[in-house]
């Protein structure tokens, strides 16, 4: 195997490089490790930029669009790039985006009632849920349904795979399985749940393994009396179990 001259950039890792959306460089952390550095891997620049763009578009694109149609065609949109990026050191980029997000539904809701007070806009087109502690939630408030944010994906590390281990190993089996069960969140109840449903969301009834958190959602819920038992949980999507949440605050009020 041969290096080509013009494919490869050799530098030194203080500097960082940029390789599949992702930038790798090496941090100062003085008196937080051992050796005083630390190695982050963070979405690069150019594809937050890349990112930004898009949503720009998007809204552009959707000023005229009944709010329930923005939200369903944002969500899977920043759904995907958080469970993309989410393996990184990506929390702040995170909130940078959100706050990106926010201001283009400020604009969206001016463009669409130019002549109604800011807090009628305000009442109009966000609402607050408690559970999350959130006071600026993008919502219909015809349906309830809401925006999710890309701080509310939780960081989830990559895990990386032990030397010398390899899937077509029989002897291995264990390894694997305990690793695939780690993924779908790894409790002994998480799996009992993912089987009795078939590998399906109980809320929108698509595959559960698609990348994204997964939460167990409580039937009843514990302050109405529910329990832990397998009958009263359900294995749910991390966005579908906030809308179910959100539906189930509105209609409260």
């Amino acid at each position: 195997m041969a290096l080509s001259p013009e494919k490869t950039q050799i530098v030194h890792l203080n500097e960082g490089f940029d390789f599949l959306g992702f930038n790798i460089r090496l941090y100062a952390t003085p008196g937080r490790t051992r050796l005083g550095t630390t190695t982050l891997t963070k979405p690069s620049s150019s594809a937050v930029k890349v990112f930004r763009q898009r949503l720009k578009d998007e809204w552009k694109m959707m000023l005229s669009w009944p709010t329930v149609a923005v939200i369903s065609r944002l969500n899977p949109i920043l759904r995907g790039w958080g469970n993309d990026y989410r393996v990184g050191a990506s929390k702040r980029i995170f909130n940078q985006l959100d706050d990106f997000v926010w201001k283009r539904q400020a604009r969206f809701a001016h463009r669409r009632h130019p002549g109604k007070a800011w807090y009628w806009r305000r009442q109009r087109f966000w609402t607050t849920l408690a559970w999350r502690d959130d006071q600026w939630v993008f919502y219909d408030k015809e349906t309830g349904r809401h925006l999710g944010k890309l701080s509310g994906l939780p960081i989830k590390r990559h895990v990386l795979v032990r030397e010398r281990v390899s899937p077509d190993n029989p002897a291995q089996r264990a390894y694997w399985a305990a690793r695939r069960s780690r993924a779908r969140n790894g409790s002994q109840q998480t799996c009992r749940l993912w089987t009795r449903q078939q590998g399906l969301c109980a809320v929108c009834q698509a595959p559960l393994e698609n990348g994204e958190e997964l939460n167990v959602h409580h039937v009843i819920p514990k302050h109405q009396g529910g329990t832990e038992a397998l009958d009263n949980l359900q294995l749910v999507h991390l966005y579908c179990h906030q809308q179910h949440h959100a539906h189930e605050h509105n209609r409260r009020r």
